[in-house]
């Protein structure tokens, strides 16, 4: 299986000697992982550690241990790691149960501070931070387009957050005004139910791709 976009990441550290329905707590997570149609797991055998017991536990020749750590991860993305975590609540008695997110990443710029001393070489990087800017502020945002009668049109703009105010354009037949706005994305959950109560129609929602103020 191949994911796409963010995904979860769920980390079971249990001892090798945990037991769950006469097998291994790690073959049955396994297992069950499997069954249950998720992208991918596997099983890590530790060299030494200590846990819950404060026992150290190690693969040394003088002092073998017949439960050394063991680590299972998994990964898929977050609503089918979320399903699959009560399964742990049955299986896991005393372990440790990590999730944690992947595929995420920042853009950082760096640039060395003598370079912004030399007009020609400033200029370039700024214009960089800019076009930057730019993609990373459209991921905030989509491009909201709604129709909207002349009676209805002050209620729905009150409404309506947008960069400014939004672009305003008259229907064709003089049937009301199609509005649009950039709008936060955070935001749709609460503005489009309350767009709609307050008359407005054919609510269309886009990605955008660059925004420059």
């Amino acid at each position: 299986m191949t994911l796409e976009g963010p995904a979860t990441r769920l980390t079971v550290m249990v001892g090798e000697s945990d037991q769950a329905h006469h097998h291994p707590v790690y073959t049955e997570i396994v297992h069950r992982a499997h069954k249950a149609g998720l992208a991918g797991a596997s099983v890590f055998r530790g060299i030494e550690g200590y846990g819950k017991s404060n026992h150290i536990h190690t693969t040394r020749i003088l002092s073998l241990s017949d439960d050394l750590p063991i680590a299972i991860t998994i990964i898929d993305n977050d609503e089918r790691i979320t399903a699959f975590l009560p399964q742990l609540d049955e299986l896991v008695t005393n372990g440790l149960v990590i999730v944690d997110q992947l595929m995420r990443s920042s853009t950082r710029l760096y640039a060395h501070p003598d370079a912004l001393e030399v007009p020609a070489k400033r200029e370039r990087i700024e214009t960089l931070v800019l076009l930057l800017r730019s993609v990373l502020d459209a991921r905030e945002r989509v491009m909201l387009e709604v129709n909207v009668t002349a009676a209805c049109l002050e209620a729905v703009i009150e409404v309506l957050p947008s960069m400014r105010e939004p672009t305003m354009a008259p229907l064709h037949g003089e049937q009301g005004f199609a509005l649009k706005a950039a709008v936060p994305r955070r935001d749709l959950p609460r503005v489009i139910p309350a767009i709609k109560a307050r008359g407005g129609t054919d609510i269309v929602v886009t990605a955008l791709a660059q925004i420059v103020p």
